[in-house]
């Protein structure tokens, strides 16, 4: 695997704000609280990689300009480990209402401000970055749950060439369950068990079948109509399709998972959590600008001198004994977790200035193709069934696709691309008996995985490829499905061109001027009027909590009760202090 090296600085930002910008959260160096009423230089600013994108994109700079759009700006040392890319970018750039403190992000989530608190709704994304969509997508979305929340650390003016931009900083980057840096998003504690698991995964596939049942009025006349549930052949339209057998060891794996962690927690195994937090903290300089697999290797080292540790410890042993398997399994998982962003490439490249040019690079070609052609309808790949349901029905794999990002461990990765492939299938026989010619599964899943803007799929292709040793063949041939799929996916513009296509090439320009950040309308939508002005922010806003008061209370906290929002504070406090 070739690597490349990277030669270029990083920086820090410390950015002032008349109430409390990112560096008012830890105080001066002296412990005094910080003057307030300075707006910093360009010059300082300009060192996060939020405001260097914008600046490096002169056609997005001028459209974030036009429309007045806000820039939300989580800390560096958060983010350190997230590729920049227009994702992020996106995410972090809000169109802000007036009249209610809603807000509503440039690929579409929506959320709302209250005082100092950040709420982001659950809602789908959109590919179209249009201010009269946006604003009737967020108004329509007053009603979604909320799924994440963060807080306001500070207000605040970024100049360039003459151009002002209002920044708010925060404390954490907006998440949702299908951003690329989704994984960032539950920090848990050393011992708790993951929150998701495969069972859990195919389990939430059953729950979205039985809601995509409800939503379809027709589906029970259309079965009864069907041979071959008529004959007994296919039980009904949109189930998991999975044994009793399989379905009861995913159960029993979650068991033992549970298990695990509650005998790793004990005061027994002290001195075991001790050896396994010591790897942890000397794993970055161990793998440093080592391949994937050589990585792998010294977690699988660590994990057989650990198994040799315990075998012979009563708190370990079953009525069959010590199980091996089980327990090597479940430390690797649980290794993967807390050490992803070093076995992860996207974040492997950021923090080390190394690209791997067979998953990195490949990403963003494949990404380039995926996002050029997201205006297509399912007729351009070959589809000739019915369209009725069918974008209802494709939210299903789409949700799966996005969540690959979101899970850490090969074998849930896995599991994610099953389900989505599973229910293109499954949306495949509810209207294969509509189809006139074509085979309906190839040309939905190219569909499938191009509206689900991807931007990390060779990513996750080579680190399931590296790190995974799953050997259900089941689960190996849909993953051998979707990477051909990509492969294929990858050779579409060729193929368009050969076409000779004059919609295809009207329909492809139509979303270059969305990926250009062509300005269609000079007007925003009332919803966004009048805008902010960085007096009104700060007026809203108000004075922030005392960063003294804030920070002793952290310290001297049970670390159980340490929140998502207080790392950011707390690795702030320990930098001032080392640089003490």
């Amino acid at each position: 695997m070739q690597r490349i090296k990277r030669q270029y600085s990083r920086t820090s930002l410390s950015i002032g704000s008349a109430f409390g910008g990112w560096s008012k959260i830890v105080g001066n160096s002296r412990g005094g609280e910080s003057t307030s009423g300075s707006v910093e230089s360009t010059e300082t600013m300009v060192n996060h990689p939020l405001i260097n994108y914008l600046i490096s994109n002169k056609n997005l700079m001028r459209y974030v300009v036009h429309f007045n759009i806000i820039l939300l700006l989580p800390p560096i040392d958060i983010i350190k480990d997230i590729p920049i890319s227009v994702a992020i970018v996106e995410t972090h750039l809000i169109h802000l209402s007036p009249k209610t403190m809603m807000f509503v992000t440039l690929n579409g989530l929506c959320g709302k401000f209250e005082e100092q608190v950040i709420t982001i709704f659950n809602g789908t994304q959109t590919n179209s970055h249009r201010p009269d969509t946006l604003s009737e997508l967020l108004q329509s979305c007053l009603t979604n749950e909320p799924i994440f929340t963060t807080h306001a650390s500070g207000v605040d003016e970024f100049k360039y060439n003459g151009n002002s931009i209002i920044t708010i900083s925060i404390k954490f980057p907006i998440c949702n369950n299908s951003l690329p840096w989704s994984w960032k998003m539950k920090p848990s504690q050393f011992s708790s068990p993951p929150s998701t698991t495969m069972y859990k995964i195919l389990m939430e596939l059953q729950n979205s079948f039985e809601e995509l049942r409800k939503q379809i009025p027709s589906i029970e006349e259309d079965e009864k109509n069907d041979p071959q549930i008529r004959s007994g052949a296919f039980p009904h339209y949109f189930h998991i399709d999975c044994t009793e057998t399989r379905i009861n060891s995913l159960r029993e794996s979650e068991m033992e998972t549970a298990k695990f962690h509650s005998r790793l927690s004990s005061e027994c195994n002290s001195e075991l959590e001790k050896k396994i937090m010591t790897f942890i903290i000397e794993f970055p300089n161990i793998a440093k600008e080592k391949f994937l697999s050589e990585r792998k290797q010294i977690i699988t080292s660590f994990i057989n001198e650990v198994s040799e540790k315990v075998k012979n410890n009563v708190i370990w042993r079953d009525d069959n004994g010590f199980n091996f398997i089980t327990f090597s399994s479940n430390l690797k998982t649980f290794l993967y977790n807390k050490l992803f962003r070093y076995l992860w490439p996207p974040s492997i490249s950021q923090l080390e200035n190394i690209d791997y040019t067979d998953s990195v690079i490949f990403d963003s070609i494949c990404y380039s193709t995926c996002t050029s052609h997201l205006y297509l309808q399912p007729k351009y790949f070959g589809y000739d069934g019915p369209i009725e349901y069918l974008n209802k029905i494709l939210t299903v794999p789409i949700k799966f696709f996005r969540k690959i990002d979101a899970v850490r461990s090969p074998s849930e990765k896995v599991m994610c691309i099953y389900c989505a492939l599973k229910a293109v299938e499954q949306t495949c026989y509810y209207v294969s008996l509509k189809c006139k010619n074509s085979k309906p599964f190839l040309p939905l899943l190219l569909y499938t995985i191009i509206q689900s803007d991807l931007s990390q799929i060779w990513s996750n292709i080579i680190f399931i490829k590296e790190m995974s040793d799953y050997n259900d063949s089941l689960f190996i041939h849909y993953f051998d499905t979707f990477e051909q799929a990509v492969k294929e996916i990858e050779r579409l513009p060729q193929s368009f061109e050969l076409q000779n296509n004059q919609e295809y090439k009207v329909l492809i320009n139509l979303r270059k001027d969305e990926i250009n950040w062509s300005i269609f309308n000079n007007e925003l939508p009332n919803y966004f009027i009048p805008v902010f002005t960085l007096d009104d922010l700060r007026k809203y806003f108000g004075a922030f909590p005392r960063s003294e008061d804030k920070m002793r209370q952290l310290i001297f906290s049970n670390p159980s009760k340490i929140q998502r929002d207080d790392y950011a504070d707390l690795i702030s406090f320990f930098k001032v202090l080392q640089n003490e």
